[in-house]
């Protein structure tokens, strides 16, 4: 009698992996999509942010430069 209870149990419940089953394709490409394009736009940024770095320390130093030939040292234009 107990073992009929328990085999009609097992026979009725689903198995946890066959609940969570992989989502159908197109979710999974649309994801990867997603992925490459937050990807891309992560490396935009990194890009333009090093770029713009390494303008502003240009744009700094031609300031000093300028600065140091003309002798114009006012802390108006120096800040």
């Amino acid at each position: 009698m107990v073992g009929s209870y328990n085999q009609r149990v097992n026979r009725n419940t689903r198995r946890h992996s066959d609940l969570v089953e992989a989502p159908p394709r197109y979710v999974q490409v649309r994801i990867s999509r997603m992925n490459r394009y937050y990807h891309s736009v992560a490396l935009l940024t990194e890009w333009l942010s090093d770029a713009n770095r390494s303008t502003i320390s240009g744009l700094m130093k031609i300031r000093a430069t300028a600065h140091s030939i003309t002798g114009n040292n006012d802390s108006a234009t120096s800040r």
